[in-house]
């Protein structure tokens, strides 16, 4: 039966209103999760086409604050690692340590929030400074 809509438009309406359906719950926080915390969207993140998926992991770790790094010391139930600078290591200060400061300059990266944006270039450039801090590894 025809009821003057095409296929594609319900189709395409739909798929709209499923996902604003989907945001408005995740705006009101009634599923309670970290990612929440962090990505404001239900919309996938963007990410760079020269990204593999380690480095897509990576990023996701970063950016939900739980990395192998940070974390590792619960799971072995040994001492937290520290930085070279001797303070505790976390996500935060692996972007703020001061003896990463020219490094961080190098690849443009002004805080830790820059893990947190859908810019492909800021991803690509952490994956950069990780690496040249020997730390992408440990991610």
């Amino acid at each position: 039966r025809d009821i003057g809509v095409s296929h594609e438009d319900a189709k395409k309406k739909i798929n709209s209103e499923t996902w604003n359906l989907f945001q408005s719950e995740w705006d009101s926080g009634k599923s309670d999760h970290k990612l929440g915390e962090i990505k404001p969207s239900v919309r996938p993140w963007k990410t760079a086409h020269e990204l593999n998926k380690r480095d897509e992991v990576v990023i996701t770790r970063l950016r939900l604050g739980h990395t192998r790094l940070t974390h590792e010391h619960l799971m072995t139930k040994g001492v937290k690692n520290k930085c070279v600078c001797q303070a505790d290591l976390s996500v935060h200060h692996i972007f703020t340590c001061p003896n990463y400061v020219n490094v961080r300059y190098r690849f443009s990266i002004r805080s830790a929030e820059t893990i947190k944006t859908d810019d492909i270039e800021n991803q690509e450039n952490v994956i950069k400074y990780l690496k040249a801090i020997k730390y992408y590894h440990r991610i």
